[in-house]
């Protein structure tokens, strides 16, 4: 089971790291396909079932989010932005002092255009994958848990 969440888990920031310019797509209007996950503007942090499980990070400015479900886990995904390298780098201190465990952690310096920093963290019933792009100082939040009974 183990290892089976923690290929979810990559999975979940491959999602992530290519989500990273999802608010500003500005494709045709109805043109959308089940590989294009649907944006909604927001301008404060999400006070839900997700959002509730990780800590809220101390900078950056939320632009917009999607939610759904993927391959048995319900996903929430939050991009940020006006998060500096440091504060992205304290956010993940933040991570850590919460409890959440590292599955994966990309400790290399950011790449010119591209994203620069990829980590995946777990604790308890929540995944939690972020990407971090230097060029924009953007992140993405991608919050999973199991699907819920319905």
């Amino acid at each position: 089971m183990l290892s089976h969440r923690k290929l979810f888990l990559a999975s979940a920031l491959l999602f992530a790291a290519l989500s990273l310019a999802a608010c500003g797509h500005t494709g045709k209007e109805g043109a959308s396909s089940a590989a294009e996950p649907a944006w909604t503007e927001v301008s404060q942090w999400p006070d839900n079932e997700f959002t509730r499980h990780i800590p809220q990070p101390e900078a950056g400015s939320p632009v917009c989010f999607t939610q759904g479900v993927s391959a048995e886990y319900d996903f929430f995904s939050l991009e940020l932005a006006g998060i500096s390298l440091e504060d992205f780098r304290a956010y993940l201190q933040t991570v850590k002092d919460a409890g959440f465990s590292p599955v994966s952690e990309l400790e290399e310096e950011p790449s010119p255009g591209s994203v620069s920093i990829a980590n995946v963290y777990s604790k308890n019933e929540t995944g939690l994958s972020l990407a971090y792009s230097s060029v924009s100082e953007g992140l993405i939040l991608y919050i999973s848990r199991p699907a819920s009974e319905a």
